[in-house]
């Protein structure tokens, strides 16, 4: 984040909500990171849910004190404040966030329920937009709950849609200032017109049939971006009573892990550690973590051989040096990994087969792929494309068109962090009956799990 501009005391004024109380709004400070941990303590489940997309019991202190400390100029957060008799409350917030395009900033919102229904989202909306003009943003983007039917009206209302996709039941609308001169309609047909992207009237607020949501091209694309992938899912079998501090074990490096949107609506346990080629082992305790890392803390990388190679680079760096000596087979790795350079070639082919011919070399040496396997956690079964191998946990030999063939979902590699500062929630499930059969929920974890910590779940649900 860039240095943090001088605190923007203009953005502070008073505004009267509908039932008359007075509302202060203002900027965020650093300091209300505590009070953002009360705030969404009160939070309904269903209005976290609406935020966070996730249940989130308790707002973890490092998300808390990220979302407090904004720039004020590419990161600006609104707060709204009421008098109470124990002082000033929390009970609104809206904020914006940087997206991949310079000119565009992603907008959220978050009203406390009793304070819903009075005109708040719409004082913090409007403001929030000026705000952002102000300091040169002419874009907007915001991802809504398909249900939310509050906040994709207070868009149509005051804002021009100029793009909309719908996916898994949450709504990307990307809209400038401003609402565009439309016919009148009813507010129920506006939100399913922004819900469905429709170019024709349409009966309901429900979607028809032959509207698509997201294509999966535009799903996959966006999984291949790190930057705009933020929710991971990593599984690990362990010992009974073996529980986990940190995302691998003390060697470990980077670990590896999926993107939690490949795996929901749910799959069985079975189906679900089949993708990412991992061993099923039903004797053993389940680990799951689902990780939403504050600020990138945990560095995911997608797993493709030129980033793994530059991170041995970067990870091994400060301590060797080449050519390697002999019998030094971590230094050997690294000096394998500094030698090469991703050339770009008109043939893709061409392009990837120096990058394979490179990792390819490594697990001819029986020390160098022992470094790759324990520094972090790449086996021969390892596509180095971005996409792990469904069923490639038994180490059975595979042909080439068997690889691509099952090249299905993709995988990342993060920092070896705690589960904290990579802001995970873990559940561990000990055996039983028809543990391989039950759906493994993504959405479980992040309800269930504790918040930096592994709990104790007894079952992954029906059996």
């Amino acid at each position: 984040m860039r240095d943090a501009s001088p605190y923007p005391d203009e953005l502070s004024h008073t505004v009267t909500a509908t039932d008359g109380t007075t509302v202060f709004v203002r900027p965020i400070r650093p300091e209300d990171a505590d009070r953002l941990i009360a705030f969404h303590t009160r939070l309904s489940e269903h209005t976290a849910y609406q935020r966070f997309f996730t249940a989130m019991k308790r707002l973890p202190p490092d998300w808390a004190r990220m979302l407090a400390t904004v720039d004020y100029v590419t990161r600006l957060a609104l707060v709204a404040e009421v008098a109470t008799p124990g002082g000033l409350e929390l009970v609104a917030v809206a904020r914006y966030e940087p997206t991949s395009r310079a000119d565009t900033v992603e907008l959220a919102f978050v009203v406390q329920d009793g304070w819903q229904n009075k005109g708040l989202g719409t004082v913090l909306f409007q403001a929030l937009l000026r705000a952002a003009q102000a300091r040169g943003f002419q874009r907007f983007s915001a991802y809504v709950l398909a249900t939310n039917r509050r906040m994709l009206d207070l868009i149509g209302r005051f804002a021009t849609v100029v793009e909309r996709t719908l996916d898994h039941g949450v709504v990307e609308a990307t809209f400038t200032a401003g609402a565009a001169p439309a016919p009148k309609r009813s507010k129920r047909l506006a939100t399913a017109l922004l819900v469905c992207g429709l170019a024709v009237a349409v009966a309901s607020a429900g979607c028809s049939a032959g509207v698509a949501a997201r294509a999966p091209a535009a799903v996959t694309d966006r999984s291949r971006n790190v930057d705009q992938t933020n929710d991971f899912l990593r599984i690990i079998f362990l010992p009974p009573g073996v529980t986990p501090t940190t995302l691998g074990g003390q060697a470990a490096l980077r670990v590896f892990a999926g993107a939690s949107a490949f795996v929901r609506p749910p799959l069985s346990l079975a189906e679900t550690v089949a993708f990412p080629g991992l061993v099923n082992s039903p004797g053993h305790d389940l680990v799951v973590l689902r990780c939403v890392p504050p600020s990138r803390s945990a560095e995911p990388t997608l797993a493709t051989w030129p980033n793994v190679l530059a991170l041995i680079v970067a990870d091994l760096g400060g301590q060797q040096s080449c050519p390697a000596p002999p019998g030094a087979a971590e230094n050997a790795v690294y000096c394998r990994a500094r030698d090469f350079t991703d050339q770009p070639s008109p043939v893709a082919s061409v392009s990837l087969a120096r990058a394979l011919a490179v990792g390819a070399a490594m697990f001819e040496d029986a020390d160098h792929a022992e470094v790759l396997r324990r520094r972090y956690g790449i086996y021969p079964a390892f596509s180095g494309l971005g996409f792990s191998v469904k069923g490639s946990g038994d180490g059975a030999a595979m042909r080439s068109a068997d690889v691509l063939r099952r090249s299905v979902i993709p995988e990342y590699l993060l920092r070896n962090v705690t589960l904290a500062e990579a802001g995970c929630r873990c559940i561990s499930v000990p055996p039983y009956p028809g543990r391989d059969d039950a759906p493994l929920d993504p959405d479980l974890v992040a309800r269930e799990g504790g918040d930096g910590h592994c709990v104790r779940v007894q079952s992954l649900g029906p059996r």
